[in-house]
């Protein structure tokens, strides 16, 4: 039941009131070992002081501290779950459209690009770095730095943000 050792860090009953909270909480059996790793860093930051418990024990202060990470670990499961749904929904609406109709949608929005920024646009498709990309072209690293974000901002105007990829270096093209 108890796999993580906190022998000399953490008394068993403080480890075991944290399995018996993260139980009520939901988390199944699986979970527990994380649980129990963040929230006894939480614990050894605690420490009691009974003058300014409002007559609360230590037991019922390290519930009220054990619940809030518990409810902390859930909102951020919850966040992580609307990120990845998200971005499925992106996936999804990307591979919605053909082939076709991106790579013209992606050309055109490429044809209207300065002859700078379509050249900007070439050493990325070709995998090359901003460094390499500036030496090419003879300017400097921060003008490319600008000239893709720039890319990036015309590509979202046109609803092409699938286009750019997440990294702040690369449009694909």
């Amino acid at each position: 039941m108890l796999t993580n050792s906190y022998e000399g860090v953490l008394e068993n009953w403080k480890v075991r009131l944290i399995c018996q909270r993260a139980r009520r909480m939901g988390f199944r059996g699986f979970d527990l070992d994380d649980v129990q790793q963040q929230v006894a860093l939480a614990l050894l930051d605690f420490c009691f002081d009974e003058t300014k418990s409002n007559g609360a024990n230590e037991a019922t202060a390290l519930t009220a501290v054990i619940d809030r990470q518990l409810a902390m670990i859930r909102r951020s499961e919850g966040r992580e779950e609307q990120r990845r749904e998200i971005a499925k929904q992106r996936c999804e609406r990307y591979y919605d459209l053909t082939e076709t109709e991106l790579s013209l949608d992606v050309e055109n929005a490429i044809r209207s690009l300065s002859e700078l920024d379509q050249q900007v646009c070439r050493g990325l498709s070709m995998g090359n770095s901003m460094n390499q990309i500036a030496g090419s072209l003879g300017i400097s690293w921060h003008t490319v730095r600008d000239r893709v974000e720039a890319i990036r901002r015309h590509f979202e105007q046109l609803g092409l943000e699938e286009s750019c990829l997440s990294g702040k270096e690369a449009v694909s093209v």
